[in-house]
């Protein structure tokens, strides 16, 4: 009867932790996936401002050779541009590691893939198999 019991309290146990892990599996892939999202929207954003700032180092170069400004608004425009480059980028990497976690969140992991020009394995991807 003893034996019985410690049974059933080991299973009602096992149970439990199953559904909390389940629940916290469940709230990493919506956090995820809310993320990715977030991230999304940001890098449109990013790649907006990056054209805005590379129409503008256009037209600085333009004024700048006909005389119109000076070199340090040339160069200010060079600074801008290269700023949003550097967070555009950023943006790109941090979408791409947001991509790898909701690829395991969702139960992928890594495989390797054999290289197509030495017959080894050299090359990584996910997978979700």
């Amino acid at each position: 009867m003893a034996d019985r019991n410690a049974a059933r309290a080991e299973l009602a146990a096992s149970r439990f932790d199953r559904r909390a892990l389940h629940l916290s599996l469940t709230a990493s892939l919506v956090d995820t996936w809310l993320r990715q999202g977030a991230l999304a929207e940001r890098l449109r954003l990013a790649e907006r401002t990056l054209q805005l700032a590379e129409r503008t180092l256009q037209l600085a170069e333009r004024r700048y050779r006909a005389g119109a400004d000076d070199l340090l608004n040339l160069l200010d425009a060079q600074r801008i541009l290269y700023e949003a480059e550097g967070r555009s980028v950023q943006l790109r990497l941090a979408r791409l590691q947001s991509r790898v976690a909701l690829a395991r969140a969702l139960g992928g992991g890594w495989r390797p893939l054999k290289s197509l020009v030495c017959g080894h394995r050299s090359w990584w991807s996910i997978s979700t198999v």
